[in-house]
C-alpha cells in the first residue's frame, strides 16, 4: 500500500489548517495500517512530498521550485516495486529545507523553536508575509 500524504502532515504550514489536518490523519491511517498488516506480509509506504507548484498554492516564493511530479512518481514506483520499501518517503523541499530535513528537525525540536525556524526560513525564502494558499 502507497499512500500520497505531505510533509504537511508533520510540519503544519501557517494558513492551510484543514489541509495539514487531513495529512496527518493519512500519516496516522498510514501507521495503524502498516502495524496491523505486518502480520500478513503487506507494507504501507507514506510518501510525503514538500511543496509542489499546484493549484493549492498561490505563491511562487513558498512553492515555486520546490519539487517535481517527476521526483514524486519515481519515488512511488520505488515504493510499489521495492522488496523492502521504506515506511516514509520524505521528498522535495519546504522552502528553502529538503523535505527530509523539515520532518526530521519537525520531530526533535520544540514546538516554538521549530516554528521559529519555519518563520526565519520563509524569511530567508523571500520574506512572504502574505497568505500563501487559495481560498474557496
Amino acid at each position: 500500500i502507497v499512500n500520497i500524504g505531505s510533509v504537511v502532515g508533520t510540519v503544519a504550514a501557517r494558513g492551510c489548517a484543514p489541509y495539514c489536518a487531513t495529512k496527518h490523519a493519512l500519516e496516522a491511517v498510514s501507521d495503524s495500517w502498516r502495524q496491523d498488516l505486518l502480520p500478513h506480509k503487506i507494507s504501507v509506504s507514506l510518501i510525503q512530498p514538500g511543496f509542489i507548484p499546484s493549484d493549492i498554492c498561490r505563491s511562487k516564493i513558498f512553492c515555486g521550485d520546490a519539487g517535481r511530479l517527476e521526483e514524486v512518481s519515481a519515488v512511488v514506483y520505488d515504493a510499489l516495486i521495492s522488496k523492502y520499501p521504506l515506511t516514509r518517503y520524505a521528498i522535495g523541499k519546504v522552502l528553502i529545507l529538503p523535505s527530509w530535513l523539515a520532518v526530521l528537525t519537525d520531530s526533535f525540536l520544540p514546538d516554538r523553536l521549530g516554528d521559529s525556524l519555519l518563520n526565519i526560513t520563509e524569511w530567508l525564502s523571500g520574506g512572504v508575509s502574505k497568505r500563501y494558499w487559495k481560498s474557496e
